[in-house]
């Protein structure tokens, strides 16, 4: 009876163990999972912030571009003052969609969108400078297409109250 008894104390420590060190495992590797679905919660919302502030910046600059445009495209002035100051913000923006963007199908029409930016000083005519609104708005929805095509559907909502069609700029 004693061996009987020692032998169901040894099986009763054992089972104990091995319950504690399956429920330490299982813990672990729950925190661990927690811990990387909130890294990546994290990243999406940075990357959300990201390209909605860029799409502002970009919105921004255009304005800016267009005014300096319909001000006589001078390089002197409050418009041209303006559409610098706009550059800058975008091109701060832009910075950060870079670092976030998981490739570069995002950052490239993000660098093409504020690069063509920049054509609105080579509009000679009302002619070219309409190919070049329709253009650089064109540009802005690729952007804002491969923005969404990396986040998850419910970022499409507050990406589509961000970037607006046209409007008579």
């Amino acid at each position: 009876m004693d061996d009987f008894s020692m032998v169901n104390g040894i099986f009763a420590v054992v089972v104990l163990l091995l319950g504690a060190g399956l429920g330490f495992y299982t813990q672990r590797r729950q925190a661990a999972e927690a811990r990387r679905e909130d890294l990546r919660a994290r990243l999406r919302q940075e990357r959300v912030d990201a390209y909605c502030d860029f799409g502002s910046a970009l919105r921004a600059y255009r304005r800016a571009q267009i005014h300096r445009w319909r001000s006589g495209n001078s390089d002197t002035g409050e418009a041209s003052t303006s559409a610098e100051s706009a550059r800058d913000a975008a091109a701060g923006a832009l910075f950060r969609v870079q670092l976030l963007a998981s490739d570069s199908s995002v950052s490239e029409p993000a660098v093409t969108a504020l690069k063509d930016m920049n054509t609105f000083r080579e509009a000679n005519s009302s002619d070219q400078f309409e190919r070049t609104r329709n253009m650089t708005d064109a540009r802005i929805r690729a952007f804002t297409a491969a923005a969404r095509s990396e986040l998850d559907p419910h970022v499409s909502q507050r990406l589509d109250t961000l970037v607006q069609p046209a409007s008579t700029d």
